[in-house]
């Protein structure tokens, strides 16, 4: 009878997902097992299986943790589990309901958190990498989508290693943060882009390095999908490098390094591209995440800048690798004048309003320049950078001509 009870528990709550994993313990005692369907609840429930490691004789007011999948994510609920010597007879007491979501109650070594747009392309591939690049480490993988109207969707709802929260879209910031918060409690956030895949054991490479002193963030190499090195660490922005004349090769003139030799040594730098990013949850924390202002463009410069700024260096490893595809969410006018808005934004932010105003001038040169030599996205640009009415309304930066 009590068993017939405990399937009947079963029934309503977990026959609805798709796999349930039951924990015991916490930390190096932790022992999990993957249960699937109802038949192997069962044979768990009379004891035939069991938890690695635990013995099944001395299993009794064991405290469990259940974690079940279905399409929406996962609902977890901590459960006391008692039984008979033998393991024959079992019944479920509820703590709580069940709550969409990790547990809170739950940790992991590393969060990992994604934002998607239009990205069925790429999404499947990303989220195949994690398992191998988290190595031995416990992690959460929760995937925030801003309103897609492709197939991405469909991709996650088909999938049981991450948690798919359905957003409008609200921006790459504001997505992101979002997904932090939805995450269960980690030492370490893991920032990607949908379109970037994870070499194997990437993740405890770069968390080797986070754990060193006033780290606060730390980037991997990044190669191209050719196989090429993809040159993702950047100088801070200044006058001198609005144009991105990186041609010249002179610091001076060009936020993004391109020397092959300062990616063959672990190093400090202002910033890199947010691709692929650790993060000490600390930091983050501090810093209240990201700048959901900029909605697209010029977040992970100005979470790194800022992270300067608190104490918080951010560290460029070769150890630990990865490959970016870059573009996963399309390219158009319209992104390409969110980034040149932003970049005026940061920079006027950081700067002031004096060096703002002629930083705004020189960009405006710049892409009246780049149009004139047949760049067709620079002329929205150029029109939206003297018309603020032209702007994205996302940005919030339609009222004056040089933008805050």
């Amino acid at each position: 009878m009590q068993n017939d009870i405990l399937m009947h528990e079963y029934d309503d709550f977990v026959l609805r997902f798709t796999c349930a994993v039951v924990q015991r313990g916490t930390g190096r005692g932790k022992s999990t097992l993957t249960i699937v369907d109802r038949q192997q609840f069962r044979q768990w429930c009379d004891g035939s299986l069991g938890l690695h490691g635990a013995s099944q004789a001395g299993r009794k007011n064991v405290d469990v943790v259940v974690h079940a999948h279905n399409r929406d994510g996962y609902a977890s609920a901590r459960h006391t589990l008692v039984s008979s010597v033998t393991g024959r007879h079992s019944q479920i007491l509820r703590d709580r309901p069940v709550l969409a979501g990790y547990d809170e109650r739950v940790k992991v070594d590393i969060a990992a958190v994604v934002v998607t747009y239009n990205s069925e392309e790429h999404v499947g591939a990303l989220l195949d990498s994690i398992p191998s690049a988290l190595g031995e480490l416990s992690g959460s993988v929760v995937v925030v989508d801003n309103g897609s109207t492709d197939g991405t969707l469909a991709i996650l709802d088909g999938r049981d290693d991450c948690v798919a929260v359905r957003s409008e879209n609200v921006g790459y910031a504001a997505g992101m943060n979002r997904a932090v918060a939805e995450s269960p409690e980690a030492g370490a956030i893991l920032i990607l882009n949908p379109d970037a895949t994870l070499d194997a054991d990437s993740v405890p490479r770069m968390l080797s390095v986070l754990q060193k002193p006033g780290v606060g963030i730390v980037a991997p190499r990044v190669r191209e999908a050719d196989g090429s090195l993809s040159p993702t660490l950047r100088r801070s922005p200044s006058l001198g490098r609005v144009g991105g004349l990186s041609f010249t090769g002179w610091a001076y003139f060009t936020e993004r390094i391109e020397d092959p030799q300062e990616y063959e040594r672990e190093h400090d730098v202002d910033w890199a591209v947010g691709a692929i990013l650790l993060v000490d949850a600390t930091c983050y924390s501090s810093l209240d995440g990201m700048d959901e202002s900029y909605f697209l463009y010029s977040e992970e410069t100005d979470l790194s800048l800022r992270a300067r700024d608190a104490g918080w260096s951010t560290r460029y490893t070769p150890e630990a690798g990865a490959v970016h595809v870059g573009g996963g969410s399309g390219e158009s006018a319209t992104t390409h004048m969110m980034k040149i808005l932003n970049r005026i934004r940061i920079y006027r932010r950081r700067s002031g309003p004096v060096r703002g105003w002629l930083y705004f001038w020189s960009s405006v040169a710049i892409e009246l320049r780049r149009a004139l030599l047949g760049h067709r996205r620079s002329w929205p640009t150029v029109r939206a950078l003297v018309r603020p009415s032209e702007r994205p309304p996302a940005l919030g930066v339609n009222g004056r001509l040089i933008p805050r």
